[in-house]
């Protein structure tokens, strides 16, 4: 069951690239039962809970200093 969840979790995530989380849930409830749509809101929230508290760097840090990456130069190579 814990396979099928995984796939239906992606297939979620996909849908997401396109559309809002309550458009998702919306479409994503045309093809699963109330109970999967439940788990995989819980893991979704889970998720997002975990990103908004990662404490990971923010920046490329080189000697306690957090470069600024202000795009690209003209004279940069893009090759």
């Amino acid at each position: 069951m814990d396979d099928l969840i995984d796939d239906q979790y992606d297939v979620f995530k996909s849908i997401l690239d396109k559309y809002t989380p309550a458009e998702a849930v919306k479409k994503l409830s045309l093809l699963a039962p109330e109970d999967i749509i439940k788990r995989i809101l819980e893991r979704y929230d889970a998720d997002m809970v975990r990103i908004k508290e990662l404490q990971g760097p923010r920046a490329v840090v080189i000697d306690n200093y957090e470069t600024w990456y202000a795009g690209l130069h003209p004279d940069h190579k893009l090759d």
